[in-house]
């Protein structure tokens, strides 16, 4: 049987990251790779519609394409550049301070592969602004199962890189296609215009997901589905690096509840657990195997 598709749809950016006065070298991030590579290693059937530019390491791709991952629709641009940002670090790892030094191509609607509605899940992973909205329009909510999309949306960028959250007005007459909504509570916050958490649940679901996902790092997340909302613990680990984590969490939510068929709270739980493999080890590789995740997650039940 032909494994059912999940599609992320999102630049492939280059990375640097600043922990403790160290700088790394340009690595592969954003969500798209992030995501893909999680979903890869759980053994999903990804592929990524992205767009890269010239300076993008073909030993990146590589590295996809090496896990299975289906890169056919990535565009390389001859005259732009790719997406790049750099990731600055607080001394403890819960905050960062994020700037874009350069902005890469726009994923258009002719972008999207005509197969795009032949997807189980499709997964909207944009890290700066860098999707069409109406990309958003040419998605077939009675073909796919579950669209889910990250609340980055709303980010805004300035001519000098500096990132601020806005209200993702471009976005939100397309909100009642999306069924996953995932963001921190910032995020959340900024995006329903309220500091009052649960109401930002509340608001974000009147206007169309059915589940809303707001992560508030080393404190655990809330889960927000049908009126109830759920706090979902995070699997105590030593943390080294968090990059990620956000995405994975999200992958892995739609991996387990689309593609396995865990119920909503078990899944929401193997997601957290998912993300303490990631923030314990220095890359992607640190995932755990499914089964190492399920274990994890049965700790963190009630």
């Amino acid at each position: 049987m032909k494994k059912e598709i999940i599609s992320i749809i999102g630049n492939l950016i280059l990375d640097r990251i600043l922990i403790r006065d160290k700088c790394t070298d340009s690595c592969p991030g954003g969500t798209a790779f992030y995501s893909g590579m999680a979903l890869a290693k759980l053994k999903a059937n990804v592929q990524l519609i992205s767009k890269i530019g010239a300076d993008y390491p073909d030993r990146f791709l590589t590295t996809l394409t090496d896990e299975g991952i289906n890169i056919d629709p990535v565009i390389k641009s001859k005259s732009k550049n790719s997406t790049s940002f750099l990731l600055n670090y607080s001394d403890n790892l819960e905050s960062r301070e994020a700037s874009v030094p350069c902005r890469g191509p726009v994923i258009t609607p002719e972008d999207i592969p005509r197969h795009i509605n032949q997807s189980r899940i499709v997964q909207l992973g944009m890290v700066a602004n860098e999707i069409d909205p109406e990309v958003v329009s040419l998605l077939d909510h009675d073909s796919i199962h579950i669209i889910g999309a990250d609340l980055h949306f709303i980010r805004e960028i300035s001519d000098d890189g500096k990132i601020t959250l806005g209200r993702g007005a471009n976005f939100r007459p397309f909100m009642h296609k999306i069924d996953v909504i995932k963001g921190s509570f910032e995020e959340v916050r900024a995006f329903a215009d309220t500091g009052n958490i649960k109401r930002a649940l509340k608001n974000i679901s009147s206007m169309g997901p059915k589940i809303i996902l707001a992560t508030d790092g080393a404190n655990g997340s809330i889960l927000y589905s049908k009126g109830t909302f759920f706090k979902i613990p995070v699997y105590r680990v030593i943390v080294e690096d968090t990059t990620g984590a956000g995405d994975i969490f999200l992958s892995s939510f739609l991996y387990f509840y689309g593609i396995k068929q865990d119920d909503l709270l078990k899944s929401a739980y193997l997601a957290s657990a998912a993300a303490s493999f990631v923030v314990e080890g220095n890359s992607i590789s640190s995932l755990g195997k499914v089964e190492e995740i399920r274990k994890r997650a049965e700790i963190l039940k009630p």
